[in-house]
């Protein structure tokens, strides 16, 4: 925790989860659902209440209620939670404990969360979202973004660069913010498949027959060529989402 014992209401949709929700509710003038309730159910909570009874989109349109469906609505709710964190992170601390995860000794970064505050303004407003492709129908285009959604920042060694990646969404494409049910409920199936990518790589190049140490230093080498755009002739690893993954069950 970067911001300690703090209770500013600027900063704090980036740590509590159940501000959020209640944010996003007051952005589109629907009722709060009752704290008692998990984040995840408060939030299918405002949808069903958003349908019902109608809601402003991020935009600040109103629409009738019954006039959308829950997965139109849920649409427009993931765009005011990424507004709504947007604005929180321009008032990120700007010590050097907040800035720790930009520090020259880490690699990829797995970010679980959707914001980018801890991150250069410069970065920020980039607006980049450099995807990946995962060769798969197994799971739906969103979840793929979800797996695949990456911001490459500058990184160290002579311009290597670094990847962070943004598995339960990011704010740089609000439509893969997981915040439903349906949305956790996929994580699983998803992380199986890329999963099972990464395992026919190793089958594929040898690796799964060498031993521990071998495999760590090859797969080490792979995922630091997939994620920081080393050069390097021919093709390592077949899938930067592969890498993404290998990072997941290897760390």
């Amino acid at each position: 925790m970067f911001f300690g014992d703090s209770d500013s209401q600027d900063i704090r949709p980036l740590y509590d989860w159940h501000h959020l929700v209640g944010q996003v509710a007051t952005r589109m003038q629907v009722a709060i659902p009752d704290r008692a309730m998990s984040p995840i159910q408060r939030w299918e909570t405002l949808l069903l209440w958003a349908a019902r009874e109608g809601f402003f989109d991020y935009a600040g349109d109103w629409f009738c209620p019954h006039s959308h469906q829950t997965h139109l609505i849920e649409k427009e709710a993931r765009r005011s939670v990424a507004v709504i964190l947007n604005t929180a992170a321009t008032n990120y601390p700007k010590s050097s404990r907040a800035q720790i995860p930009q520090r020259d000794c880490w690699g990829a970064v797995i970010s679980l969360n959707f914001d980018l505050a801890w991150l250069p303004e410069e970065i920020r407003r980039s607006k980049r979202s450099p995807q990946h492709g995962l060769p798969t129908n197994k799971i739906g285009q969103r979840e793929k973004r979800r797996l695949t959604t990456n911001l490459l920042i500058s990184g160290v060694d002579g311009g290597i660069h670094r990847r962070v990646w943004f598995p339960n969404g990011s704010c740089l494409a609000p439509e893969t913010i997981r915040m439903g049910l349906h949305d956790y409920g996929a994580a699983a199936t998803a992380i199986r498949v890329a999963f099972s990518h990464l395992k026919a790589w190793e089958r594929a190049s040898g690796v799964s027959e060498k031993s521990p140490d071998v495999q760590l230093s090859t797969c080490s080498v792979a995922l630091r060529r997939a994620s920081e755009e080393l050069n390097c002739s021919g093709q390592v690893i077949s899938d930067t989402s592969i890498g993404f993954c290998a990072a997941i069950f290897r760390s």
